[in-house]
């Protein structure tokens, strides 16, 4: 447990042991030494799955980031669980904001790899299809309410991606 407290907190090479004192009482003190090893950062963000985003996009809206020149000065690119879950959310309004309604992420792996130094983490991503808004009109039953002053007001047009939130909703009057 204390081996996963320093990964989490990107000390992905961190060493536990222990041993044990026996004392006179007839019990036992237990001491732990811990090397905590240096940061163990995110190594590289991989994306499997994405066809419309380069990975190189999708990674520059994350709040993770790959370990490099400026590690020492930054903890960005250790290796969090919560922003991980974060940056996953934020990858998936962008794509919803841009047309892909259906977008998900099929699986986060998140592996240590010890070569590297570091950690890898694989995104697998369906994009889904692109969805674009089609005929919008506003129909006005009411005398006074001029419906071309109406269309200007509308926040959506034709041709614009469906971000999964303009929907028909007749409104009453």
């Amino acid at each position: 447990r204390i081996r996963e407290i320093y990964r989490r907190n990107g000390r992905g090479s961190s060493k536990v042991s222990y041993r044990t004192v026996p004392l006179p009482n007839g019990k036992i003190d237990v001491v732990y030494t811990i090397d905590e090893g240096d940061k163990t950062g995110v190594r590289s963000i991989n994306f499997v799955g994405n066809s419309a985003y380069s990975d190189s996009k999708l990674r520059g809206l994350m709040q993770t980031t790959e370990m490099n020149f400026l590690s020492w000065l930054k903890t960005s690119d250790v290796y969090d669980p919560d922003r991980i879950q974060a940056d996953q959310e934020l990858i998936r309004r962008y794509y919803v904001r841009n047309g892909y309604a259906d977008f998900r992420i099929v699986s986060t792996d998140v592996q240590f790899d010890a070569q590297k130094g570091g950690y890898v983490i694989t995104m697998q991503v369906d994009e889904g299809p692109r969805y674009r808004v089609g005929d919008v009109r506003v129909d006005s039953r009411f005398g006074d309410l001029d419906p071309a002053q109406l269309q200007k007001m509308m926040r959506v047009g034709s041709g614009d991606y469906y971000d999964g939130t303009a929907v028909e909703r007749p409104v009453a009057l």
